[in-house]
């Protein structure tokens, strides 16, 4: 629509999945955002003990996600922005428009994920991000060995509903 091309079945298709595969270099550089390496484990991710400021635990956040996710993200947004490249030129029609659309949406996609989300979450980031979901991961994975370990299973899932009562989550079904 902004190129000036009729929208089709083929381009609403494309298009959709296009963007969900953008999702996924801003999914990746938050989850390592998420880690509580970088601020010295659990005990400042979970919000006990003297962590650093806020401003600083931010940057050491944004810096190791950077730092560890910031190269493979951008360099499989160059594969992936190589290869459409080539598509822009080819002759049949609709490979010319999966490849400008795909080369749009990558070349957004990576700026998106490399420049203004981590200034968001220098700005205003979560300080504790995930501390419930790692203990419902605990919870489970110990639901899991329990169940892997021959005890009855009714023992497992008591032990999760008791869990995840006491993280006032709803029963899962």
């Amino acid at each position: 629509v902004v190129l000036g091309w009729q929208l089709g079945l083929l381009e609403g298709i494309a298009l959709i999945y296009f963007i969900g595969y953008a999702v996924t270099f801003s999914l990746h550089v938050t989850h390592l955002y998420a880690d509580d390496t970088p601020v010295g484990g659990s005990a400042v991710v979970n919000g006990e003990g003297g962590g650093p400021p806020a401003a600083a635990a931010r940057l050491k956040r944004t810096a190791f996600a950077l730092r560890s996710m910031g190269c493979a993200t951008l360099g499989s947004g160059a594969t992936t922005a190589g290869a459409s490249f080539f598509l822009v030129f080819c002759t049949l029609r609709v490979f010319q428009r999966l490849g400008t659309m795909c080369l749009i949406v990558t070349i957004a996609a990576i700026f998106v994920a490399l420049v203004p989300l981590p200034a968001a979450l220098l700005t205003f980031g979560p300080l504790y991000p995930g501390p419930r979901l790692q203990r419902l991961r605990r919870c489970c994975c110990g639901w899991r060995r329990s169940s892997q370990e021959g005890r009855p299973p009714d023992r497992g899932s008591r032990r999760l509903e008791r869990c995840c009562r006491a993280m006032d989550l709803r029963r899962w079904q």
